[in-house]
């Protein structure tokens, strides 16, 4: 669980570490807007009263019973995974794979490409790998320990890396195993192995910057923590730069978000890609302020992270600290669920670590509280959900 909660504070603090980078600098204006005091405090306090009611909420309850698979029903989930997994691969490389690494196709060109097929595709990549290779994670964990399983379980793991790597995208390596990773760490943690484990992917983050971007490697040390600090807060400056005092009435228009941006679009009378849709996306909407790139904005070829901290001031205003406990109460209730299937393996457990992952930090990252109840992302965690019933207790 420790891994959980450091990933959760991490989307949270690592935007106010860079605000306070810049302020330390003098408070310039970078290209959103200035920071100042008032800003990284706000920020600050947002953080830890959401932290600290996810906490009481997330603690508060007792362990279930203990709960196994069985041997017999082990090695059948499993095998079943590995078919799920291969098919799953080979349709992403068709997908994506093949023209990123074979076509050389641009990885923007194709995110924004992929037609009707784009919701299907992100269900496959960004909800059902990660949460299979959840299921095996839980097995191996929890289950027997029967001979052979640990093969098994990698054969999963390198499916899914393989998965992440024909996307495009490193980022999504990281973010389909991250849930994996969790499971593994919950029965406690070897220092020295997570530290080592945590100066791998460093080195690895540094190595595949240097050699994509080709810079040198200081180059691309200081690219990261750019990256990971000042970029992560572009967004939240830009809304205390622009709606400090909150969106008004704009504010509500964010609530489309529970349609997801198609229907919302539809809905709203024009297409995703139209300049009178940025008010119904605060990501869309930042970026076009903030940035001299419009059409970029406009069309989702360019973007910056907005952060739930950013959209709490926009929606709120001064109250933004009402959205810190709400954040706080609904994080809370999810970690809730991920502990109480932690002493067994329940699938309930393995969904809502696939919900935290993929719904959850990418919300504190870019904002958007409404997508927590989008339609979209409701459909993807039942369909992913029937799938893993299929596998566990399907007949096949």
């Amino acid at each position: 669980m420790l891994v959980v909660i450091l990933f959760i504070m991490a989307y949270l603090f690592l935007p106010v570490i860079g605000e306070f980078l810049i302020y330390l600098d003098g408070g310039y204006s970078v290209a959103p807007g200035k920071v100042d005091a008032s800003l990284v405090a706000a920020n600050l306090v947002f953080c830890i009263v959401l932290i600290f009611v996810a906490y009481i909420v997330a603690y508060s309850f007792q362990r279930d019973k203990i709960f196994r698979f069985g041997v017999k029903y082990e090695e059948r989930t499993l095998n079943r995974i590995i078919v799920a997994m291969i098919f799953v691969a080979m349709f992403v490389f068709l997908i994506a794979g093949y023209k990123f690494l074979v076509l050389g196709v641009p990885r923007g060109q194709l995110r924004v490409g992929f037609g009707w097929y784009g919701f299907i595709y992100k269900w496959v990549v960004q909800y059902l790998t990660p949460a299979l290779l959840c299921l095996a994670g839980y097995i191996y964990r929890f289950g027997s320990g029967a001979k052979g399983q640990g093969k098994k379980v990698a054969s999963i793991f390198l499916l899914a890396v393989l998965v992440g790597v024909f996307t495009g995208y490193k980022s999504v390596v990281v973010t389909v195993t991250l849930p994996f990773g969790a499971i593994m760490a919950s029965k406690g943690i070897d220092i020295k192995k997570l530290a080592l484990a945590l100066g791998f992917m460093i080195v690895a983050l540094i190595f595949t910057t240097a050699l994509v971007r080709g810079i040198a490697y200081s180059e691309a040390i200081a690219f990261l923590v750019y990256r990971l600090t000042t970029m992560t807060a572009y967004g939240a400056i830009a809304v205390w730069e622009y709606f400090p005092n909150g969106g008004g009435e704009d504010a509500f228009k964010l609530a489309y978000g529970v349609l997801g941006n198609n229907l919302a679009s539809l809905l709203a009378g024009g297409a995703a890609s139209d300049y009178g849709f940025l008010y119904h996306n605060i990501s869309k909407l930042m970026t076009y302020l903030a940035y001299a790139n419009h059409q970029g904005a406009v069309d989702g070829t360019t973007n910056i992270t907005v952060t739930s901290f950013g959209e709490a001031v926009y929606m709120l205003g001064d109250f933004y600290l009402l959205y810190a406990i709400v954040s706080g109460l609904i994080v809370g209730g999810v970690l809730r669920l991920i502990l109480s299937g932690l002493s067994g393996g329940r699938i309930s457990s393995v969904m809502s670590l696939v919900f935290l992952f993929m719904v959850i930090l990418p919300w504190f990252n870019s904002g958007g509280i409404f997508s927590l109840i989008s339609i979209p992302v409701w459909i993807w965690m039942l369909s992913t959900q029937t799938m893993i019933l299929l596998i566990v207790k399907g007949r096949w």
